[in-house]
């Protein structure tokens, strides 16, 4: 007497693919991007849909937040002058080496052109 089973479960191989896949369209967290897999029972198209919605409200959620540091910069020129001011949320980020070079170089490229 023969059984035949049909198994609906995605192998770990397929899964470890399907998350790989995901990741790479939407660079969420990996934790994140098999969470949804498993919620949409590993269907990658529902998966990135449900996950593009969460990203809508975490932007929103972003949005709200006060970026009170940042630097101010300026640049002149004979005949012109370009003023920037770049923000962000922390003093830690406005201590950074490449924050800062953004912040003197903006305003140049502006100047110069």
């Amino acid at each position: 007497m023969f059984h035949r089973r049909f198994s609906s479960q995605v192998s770990s191989s397929e899964q470890m693919s399907l998350i790989k896949q995901l990741r790479e369209r939407t660079s969420a967290p990996i934790k994140d991007v098999k969470a949804f897999l498993v919620s949409c029972d590993w269907d990658i198209e529902a998966a990135q849909k449900d996950l593009g919605k969460r990203g809508v409200v975490l932007a929103a959620k972003k949005s709200s937040r006060t970026a009170a540091e940042g630097l101010l910069a300026i640049a002149p020129d004979e005949k012109s002058a370009a003023v920037i001011e770049l923000n962000c949320e922390t003093d830690f980020v406005t201590r950074n080496d490449v924050f800062q070079y953004l912040v003197g170089f903006i305003p140049c490229n502006i100047v110069s052109y």
